[in-house]
């Protein structure tokens, strides 16, 4: 009986890890259409919100999920060669380092599962499970990416920003969503689908409006500075004719 029930309770982990997993990465795809050149990073991460809701809902034993995830997505970024697989198996330590961090520190501090009908308790689940449980995976990746020799000195502040910044804003949209959707009590997450989750998804969908309208504007004007380098060469070889 013991067995059948460890048998059971295996294969349920496991079900669990590899649902993480397969969510981890599809969010990981939308977060890679979001990246900001010369920046390997996204402007928003939707994985790492999805991670730490993930850990919050379904416990602990799933983190090797969004260990399995990550590698994934940043092997389909950088690829398999040595030095990229390094980088990949940091990045997705620190993925999982994170999300770990702040399901520990939420317990800890703000303790869950929680309402968070105080605003203390709000502003405290936001702080540790977005900005300060972020910045590990954005120094791991950042001081791998640099080591490796991907990314220069003078890089590195802007691809930490962007990558604190992208995973930060991943926990502030799509962890609330998550607890909002699954999390119980049912009958008081619900109510706050409304006021809370439809300004969140309408943030969502403004950050990627305005993200692939400035990328292409962007674009235009490497079209026209092209258009211009063009003419102005043919003005100078129609100066030899």
């Amino acid at each position: 009986m013991r067995l059948s029930l460890s048998v059971a309770d295996l294969g349920q982990s496991v079900s669990l890890m590899i649902l993480v997993g397969l969510l981890y990465f599809v969010f990981g795809l939308l977060g890679l259409e979001l990246a900001l050149p010369p920046s390997t990073a996204s402007a928003v991460w939707p994985s790492a919100g999805v991670a730490l809701g993930l850990l919050l809902l379904l416990g602990y034993r799933v983190w090797p999920g969004i260990f399995i995830g990550n590698f994934f997505i940043s092997a389909l970024t950088f690829g398999l060669d040595d030095n990229m697989l390094i980088v990949s198996i940091v990045s997705a330590s620190g993925a999982s380092v994170s999300a770990l961090i702040g399901r520990y520190l939420i317990g800890r501090v703000v303790g869950f599962p929680s309402v968070l009908l105080e605003d203390r308790h709000i502003i405290l689940f936001l702080l540790f499970g977005g900005p300060v449980s972020c910045s590990i995976p954005a120094t791991l990746d950042v001081a791998t990416l640099t080591l490796t020799g991907v990314l220069g000195p003078s890089e590195i502040p802007i691809n930490w920003f962007i990558k604190w910044v992208g995973d930060s804003i991943g926990v502030f949209v799509f962890t609330p969503l998550l607890l909002i959707i699954f999390a119980s009590p049912k009958s008081v997450w619900r109510k706050r689908f409304f006021p809370v989750g439809i300004p969140l998804l309408l943030s969502f969908i403004l950050i990627i409006g305005f993200f692939f309208y400035v990328q292409k504007l962007d674009r235009k004007q490497h079209e026209q500075d092209f258009e211009n380098q063009s003419l102005m060469l043919a003005e100078v070889f129609d100066c030899f004719d």
